[in-house]
């Protein structure tokens, strides 16, 4: 009998670690959109503050129906951001407009300055974002002190990945009007695919054990009546 028992609780354990394995799935990078590596930076669209108005690049994309994703970071191509400098990078809604929203949906923490150059920089996000499918969201480029080009390459290089480009604004008045911009920055966007939560081992374990017993239980009164009527 106790072997019995014994046996069914390894047996349940072995199913629940089994269970368990094969319901993960190691997140990889995807590219969300994006058109880097570039293969020049002879175009710019420049991010500067003078006085109170800041200039602004924004970048629309739409997700397919599908899938969502989880950002995981923002790659941008920029020219002298220098030390000291504060860009502002984000992650907007869509109004059903030209323009992005006000709302923001990511922020980022600013990589450390490389100097005067032109270099790829990462931005990672402040907190876990979802892209949902099938919506349209802007990737936001503006400054807080400072004065950077956001660089793009000429001709313009074909974006690439699962979202796709839906609207190229840019602005002097800190948003407050657009206009349509002729350059095509240099930029990626990060994702791994959103996955649903699955048991912890310990839960599945617990459950597993507890089915085992249920078994045991079931099998081991079966025995006692059998021998009762024999």
């Amino acid at each position: 009998m106790i072997k019995s028992l014994s046996t069914s609780l390894a047996l349940a354990g072995i199913s629940g670690s089994l269970v368990f394995m094969s319901q993960i799935s190691p997140a990889s990078a995807i590219t969300l959109i994006g058109n880097l590596p570039q293969t020049n930076d002879l175009v710019r669209s420049q991010i500067a503050r003078v006085g109170s108005e800041v200039s602004v690049k924004a970048l629309g994309f739409t997700l397919p129906t599908g899938s969502d994703y989880t950002l995981t970071n923002v790659i941008l191509r920029l020219e002298d951001y220098n030390p000291g400098e504060q860009p502002i990078v984000q992650i907007r809604n869509d109004v059903g407009g030209l323009n992005p929203g006000n709302t923001v949906l990511a922020s980022f923490i600013n990589p450390a300055s490389q100097g005067s150059g032109i270099f790829d920089y990462t931005f990672t996000p402040t907190s876990a974002f979802t892209f949902l499918a099938n919506t349209k969201y802007w990737l936001y480029v503006s400054n807080n002190f400072g004065d950077f080009d956001f660089r793009g390459s000429f001709p313009a290089q074909t974006m690439t990945g699962i979202a796709t480009l839906a609207g190229n604004r840019y602005s002097t008045n800190s948003g407050v009007s657009f206009v349509n911009s002729n350059v095509l920055n240099s930029f990626q966007i990060n994702v791994t695919e959103a996955v649903t939560p699955v048991p912890e081992p310990t839960t599945i374990a617990g459950i597993m054990v507890g089915y085992g017993f249920m078994r045991w239980k079931k099998t081991s009164g079966k025995s006692k009546k059998a021998k009762a009527s024999a």
